[in-house]
């Protein structure tokens, strides 16, 4: 009895044993199943990310490309920018010159007419002021009133004698402009040409009807007819003045 109940126990111990090594080869196999599903799913994946990789380096290499080509027109239009700026400089600096050239022209031009010049040699000789004509021009400088002054004006004007035309360009420098006009129609009527470079002189005066008014004397006194007009900006009345000048000159030039 004791030999057979150890039987058993060892065919029923058997049994166990081979249960438990299928049981442990059927999960085995059940892994197996799972990590080749698993590997076929990573491959996949792999597969995947390979190609989404490729598309985005393409993508990026484009991109890439793109960049370079506006680093490359950016660097184009930089020189172009610079090359530009240079030459407004250069223009800038030619305008600046011309300028500098221009004003010097017109400053030349706005000079006064020096002693060695052909308009001295038009009835030079001075005469020193009678005392008639030396009370009429006190009168014209420190008259209690314009009445006053241009009653002196007046005088000079009707004085048959050359100091009064002296005289009367003196009053040419007087503040009041209704002096200064009226001396300035007084030299026109008298013919003055003695005078004719202080009424030159009265082409820059501050004053527009006092520029009109000299205008209009030169005309009566030489008989030119000069391009000016008193209304106009000051380079254009410096021209106008260096035209009067030069045909002044030559006129009594060619009648010496």
């Amino acid at each position: 009895m004791r030999k057979l109940g150890f039987f058993l126990f060892f065919v029923y111990t058997l049994g166990e044993l081979n249960f438990f090594s299928l049981s442990v080869y059927a999960q085995d196999l059940k892994s197996f199943d799972r990590v080749k599903i698993l590997e076929d799913k990573i491959s996949v994946l792999e597969d995947y990310l390979k190609l989404r990789f490729s598309t985005f380096e393409k993508a990026l290499q484009e991109k890439e490309d793109s960049i370079g080509e506006w680093q490359k027109q950016s660097r184009n239009l930089t020189v172009q920018m610079q090359e530009a700026h240079e030459k407004i400089s250069l223009l800038e600096k030619e305008i600046e010159a011309l300028k500098q050239d221009r004003a010097k022209k017109i400053t030349s031009e706005k000079a006064k007419i020096e002693p060695e010049t052909n308009l001295q040699n038009i009835e030079t000789n001075q005469p020193s002021l009678s005392p008639e004509v030396e009370k009429w021009l006190s009168l014209g400088k420190t008259g209690d009133s314009l009445e006053q002054k241009l009653h002196a004006v007046k005088q000079l004007n009707e004085q048959d004698r050359l100091d009064s035309t002296q005289a009367l360009s003196f009053l040419l420098k007087e503040e009041d402009y209704y002096v200064r006009m009226a001396v300035l129609k007084s030299l026109a009527k008298k013919q003055a040409k003695k005078a004719l470079p202080m009424v030159l002189e009265m082409l820059n005066d501050k004053d527009i009807s006092v520029r009109q008014q000299a205008h209009v004397t030169l005309k009566k006194i030489t008989g030119l007819s000069v391009l000016y007009n008193p209304q106009s900006n000051k380079d254009k009345r410096a021209q106008g003045f260096a035209n009067w000048k030069n045909e002044i000159q030559k006129k009594y030039k060619e009648e010496r």
